[in-house]
């Protein structure tokens, strides 16, 4: 018994050549350069010798689809430039290009995950600014310069200015889907997207829910559909002198966020009216409003390191379908610590 270096297993080449069925005429050896490859081991001389009998397409002798599988192999290496090779730094090339690979993997998430932030803004700019013309809207202006910054391309920047008119850029107009599902260890969630292809788009959250280890299903009791009103920060404008205005134009409550910013929450169809009304009232600017699904307290499920590994996967790869406008949990902080629970709430594209 020899090893074979290329394959990693441990093949007996004394019986190969006996299991590999024969026939006229013999093809020509792999390549002329196979012998510059002695350096890898005696086994290639072998597998040159065995080379020299027809294979058939799929054959079932176990030798002979080891032989097709060596040769596909080593057709790449005898062909480089570079010969001869030796083992270690064939192994050492792999390795780092696996490296290369996973820094490559993570710089791409964070790109994409920019890059849905930046034309979220754009479409809420059209949405609140006053329509698709940069020249006649500046807050648009300003978010499609700082996406150019950020090397936002073309394309999705064209998409995210139709997406605020509410149209796809072929200009159909776009339809709402919401998808419900449990998620393990039994969060519920809702996603939400816009889309010129309900179909579609459908198949693909079903799929990744699946691939989660998670199931459709009717969970919206768990959830409470509002209105949510953000007011951009202003001094001396809080929670407590906003009350009054707020509860005069409908608001169902006032609370402060992380940043001092005022948000006020509706019902849905009240949503527009309140924010404008308020807006005027305090003399603020209208940062952002949306529908939300707001989870039941007594609903809410904790999470551990290992379920937030697992959220955190989903959640990812959810951001890189088009049109997704929120994900909303019904989950809680839990054990994991607080760096890990800011950045799977940044995930949720809310």
């Amino acid at each position: 018994m020899q090893l074979f270096p290329v394959l990693g297993a441990r093949v007996n080449f004394s019986t190969l050549e006996h299991h590999i069925p024969r026939a006229s005429p013999a093809p020509a050896p792999i390549d002329a350069h196979v012998s510059s490859l002695q350096t890898v081991g005696q086994p290639l001389t072998r597998l040159r010798r065995a080379h020299t009998a027809r294979l058939p397409s799929f054959a079932s002798n176990t030798g002979a689809v080891l032989h097709q599988l060596s040769v596909a192999l080593l057709r790449p290496l005898v062909r480089s430039p570079h010969l001869p090779f030796s083992l270690p730094a064939i192994l050492l090339f792999l390795r780092k290009w696996a490296s290369i690979k996973h820094d490559k993997g993570k710089n791409d998430v964070a790109k994409s995950r920019q890059r849905s932030l930046l034309t979220k803004d754009i479409s809420l700019a059209v949405r609140l600014g006053g329509g698709p013309d940069p020249n006649m809207n500046p807050r648009l202006a300003l978010t499609i310069a700082n996406a150019k910054k950020n090397a936002v391309p073309k394309a999705a920047i064209e998409a995210a200015i139709a997406r605020g008119q509410g149209l796809s850029v072929t200009g159909a107009a776009l339809e709402s889907v919401v998808l419900e599902a449990m998620l393990p260890p039994s969060v519920a969630a809702v996603i939400e997207c816009q889309t010129d292809n309900k179909i579609r788009t459908l198949a693909d959250l079903r799929i990744l829910v699946k691939n989660a280890g998670g199931s459709v299903s009717p969970i919206g009791y768990m959830f409470e559909k509002k209105g949510r009103i953000t007011l951009q920060k202003k001094e001396g404008v809080c929670a407590d002198q906003a009350l009054d205005a707020a509860l005069e134009a409908g608001a169902l409550d006032v609370v402060e966020d992380d940043e001092g910013r005022v948000v006020l929450f509706t019902e849905p169809a009240d949503t527009k009216t309140t924010a404008e009304t308020v807006a005027q009232a305090l003399s603020v600017e209208i940062e952002d409003t949306n529908i939300i699904y707001d989870p039941n307290e007594d609903t809410k499920v904790a999470i551990d390191d290992s379920a937030a590994a697992g959220l955190g996967d989903f959640l990812e790869r959810v951001q890189q379908l088009p049109g997704v406008q929120g994900v909303y949990l019904n989950w809680a902080k839990g054990a994991i610590d607080e760096e890990l629970w800011a950045d799977l709430q940044n995930k949720t594209v809310v």
